[in-house]
């Protein structure tokens, strides 16, 4: 039975009697508060709060509040008000259903008020979610006052005053909200662009910016003289905010980081001793010889999205709870394969003539500079504007020959990424498109690398929820409808430049080499998002 319909029920009760009838199954409406029964309760939905009194209540005053807030607070559908009768409570099972803290004791034949928080599903373990938990964890609401208010706010999520408006935490919670950045409502879709695009391949088009256009009154599976194509840059991505200057630490705190607003700073940290120092002879001089962890992949792309069918997957069971959980249990986010080496044979595998011979592509990524080049910190400095006032949790170092393609996917962090060799393009998608990109658990999958060949038969015990397994570059919109509304934004950065990437945000990140040194070098700060 759906909360809706006790809801529904109860205002139609009211409006037939305004005293004290009976109504739906055993419940009894006493004061603005319908009392329910246990075994109602356990139908009603997880994802609304609940304030419980006990009948009889031990303070009359509590009882009173909870009446008054339940008519002030009607218009807020996260929240309900109900009364257990301390007999039913008590009789059938209660503390099977409830777990209340602290423990009910009864010191006299009354009982307090509760609140039932909503249950939230832990995403970040898929076992978790399979292993529910049906029973609702309570506290012991305090004595009535201004501070019952307060702890009601604090265990259902809201920002009430007892009249029901929001307060001023929660009115700028809202401003904030309504000012954050997205892109949805700009642009193209991938829809359009795969639609206007003769190839439905948009690989050429992110990174290259045109595409083959399909005039009027063509096909794609029909093109031919009669349905000459072109090339043609109408459609372009909507383009990251640059500035030439650096903001102050107010300015990007409120237009930037609050509003979660990737932003790229121009030429911001060209004057790094990075920049003169971190040359070919001096990397391999000063650290060839540390043992370092490289990823090495059969392609350019790294960390994609692929068929499980691809894999040597004859003796890997899935657990049947965890297949029935998994959105797309025919698909597997693909590590790349991890080896130890010294950092000059790294230096070496992505020279490109190295490269070629070995069909292996190298990537030093997410390596912490300060666990493997001590000294390389000294040569880059923190944003001054976030210096002591975000937490830095990692800076890595990222190299490769430049070609690498890091498929979509998000990251917990707010990234200073820091471009010193090469440029970097990212395709961007914001927080809000989470559902049009499917985020949700896949499996994992490693490349085993052995005597210079690549195998595809290590299928992990473990899934991963930061990628998308729609790829942008060729979408299946057959399996992946609700991908036709992702509206993407390109951010490019060369030499010099920093781009603020908030966290949450999903990007895909093709790399490509200096005109120099055949490599690609960048540095992020991550910090933890606030």
């Amino acid at each position: 039975m759906s909360c809706l319909y006790f809801r529904i029920m109860s205002i139609m009760i009211w409006l037939i009697a305004p005293f004290c009838i009976t109504c739906l199954f055993t419940g009894v409406v006493f004061g603005h508060i319908l009392t329910l029964s246990l075994s109602d309760f356990s139908m009603l939905s997880h994802q609304i709060c609940f304030v419980v009194i006990f009948d009889p209540p031990c303070d009359s005053s509590l009882f009173e509040l909870a009446a008054n807030l339940s008519q002030a607070w009607k218009h807020v559908p996260s929240i309900q008000f109900y009364r257990f009768t301390l007999d039913d409570y008590m009789q059938n099972g209660g503390s099977d259903i409830i777990d209340i803290d602290p423990p009910l004791t009864l010191v006299e034949n009354c009982g307090p008020a509760i609140v039932i928080p909503k249950m939230v599903k832990d995403r970040t373990c898929l076992m978790h979610s399979i292993n529910k938990v049906e029973k609702r964890s309570a506290k012991i609401v305090p004595n009535a006052g201004e501070n019952v208010v307060d702890f009601i706010n604090n265990m259902c999520g809201t920002f009430l005053t007892k009249n029901g408006d929001l307060s001023a935490t929660g009115k700028r919670i809202e401003a904030l909200k309504k000012n954050l950045h997205n892109v949805e409502s700009k642009k193209v879709t991938l829809h359009e662009l795969n639609r206007q695009c003769a190839s439905p391949d948009l690989k050429y088009f992110f990174y290259n910016g045109i595409c083959r256009t399909v005039q009027e009154n063509c096909y794609k599976d029909n093109l031919s003289s009669e349905c000459a194509t072109k090339e043609n840059n109408f459609f372009s991505l909507e383009q990251c905010e640059e500035m030439d200057k650096l903001p102050n630490k107010q300015q990007f705190i409120s237009e930037y980081l609050f509003r979660s607003k990737p932003v790229i700073f121009r030429k911001a940290v060209h004057h790094w001793p990075a920049f003169r120092k971190w040359t070919w002879d001096f990397l391999m001089q000063s650290y060839g010889d540390v043992t370092v962890h490289v990823k090495l992949s059969p392609t350019v792309e790294f960390e994609g999205v692929e068929s499980q069918t691809l894999w040597n997957s004859a003796n890997f069971t899935i657990p049947t709870a965890i297949k029935q959980a998994l959105d797309n249990p025919d698909l597997v986010t693909v590590r790349p394969a991890g080896v130890e080496m010294k950092f000059k044979d790294f230096l070496n595998l992505i020279n490109e003539t190295t490269n070629a011979a070995n069909k292996a592509f190298a990537y030093l990524e997410y390596t912490s500079m300060r666990s493997y080049f001590a000294g390389l910190e000294n040569d880059v400095n923190e944003m001054p504007f976030v210096k002591n006032t975000l937490n830095l949790n990692h800076l890595n170092i990222w190299m490769s020959d430049g070609s690498t393609l890091g498929k979509l996917h998000f990251d917990e962090y707010d990234n200073f990424l820091c471009q010193i060799r090469g440029k970097k393009q990212l395709i961007l998608f914001d927080p809000h498109q989470s559902s049009s990109l499917y985020e949700g658990h896949i499996l994992e999958a490693m490349f085993s690398y052995r005597n210079g060949t690549f195998y595809r038969d290590r299928l992990l015990k473990s899934t991963s929820m930061t990628m998308s397994p729609v790829d942008i570059t060729l979408p299946d919109f057959e399996k992946f409808p609700f991908a036709k509304n992702a509206v993407p934004l390109n951010c490019t950065i060369s030499e010099g430049d920093v781009l603020f990437l908030p966290s949450f945000w999903w990007h895909e990140v093709q790399s490509y080499p200096s005109e120099v040194e055949h490599q690609n070098i960048a540095v992020n700060f991550w910090y933890f998002a606030m």
